[in-house]
């Protein structure tokens, strides 16, 4: 099973569990979900008392994911990721496969979309190679 910490829902084909961390958004949308969600085995809404920012959500997505789940994988998306591939999930276990790693993301560009060097994913922890073949839509680098 892959496990995903999104911010926000969006709906990911394959074996899954997804896990919607709500920073204490003021429109209420966090209530929505945990309500549209209740009984959805593969999803789980944490309402998160106040908003902490990106990277505290998605610590409290992530330590709930090591607690909780059996996970093989945990993704991390914001609410804006499409992931286009719908073999995303086979994608990660074969490039796990061929160059285990901590960390995996997609090439990063710069402005000038110049491609990350070897240097800088070897900085991500992982392999320019396993960075090419994810092609996911977040960026490590």
């Amino acid at each position: 099973m892959t496990a995903f910490v999104i911010l926000h829902y969006r709906a990911i084909a394959g074996d899954k569990h997804i896990v919607i961390v709500d920073n204490a958004s003021p429109n209420g949308t966090g209530a929505v979900l945990a309500e549209e969600f209740a009984a959805s085995p593969d999803v789980t809404v944490l309402l998160h008392g106040k908003n902490d920012g990106f990277a505290r959500g998605n610590n409290v997505g992530t330590s709930w994911v090591c607690t909780h789940l059996d996970a093989d994988f945990t993704v991390v998306l914001n609410n804006d990721v499409e992931i286009p591939q719908h073999d995303f999930i086979p994608q990660i276990a074969r490039i796990y496969a061929q160059h285990p790693f901590d960390l995996l993301g997609p090439p990063a560009s710069t402005r000038a979309r110049k491609r990350c060097t070897a240097a800088h994913s070897r900085a991500c922890g992982t392999s320019a190679p396993a960075l090419r073949a994810a092609r996911t839509p977040s960026s490590c680098c």
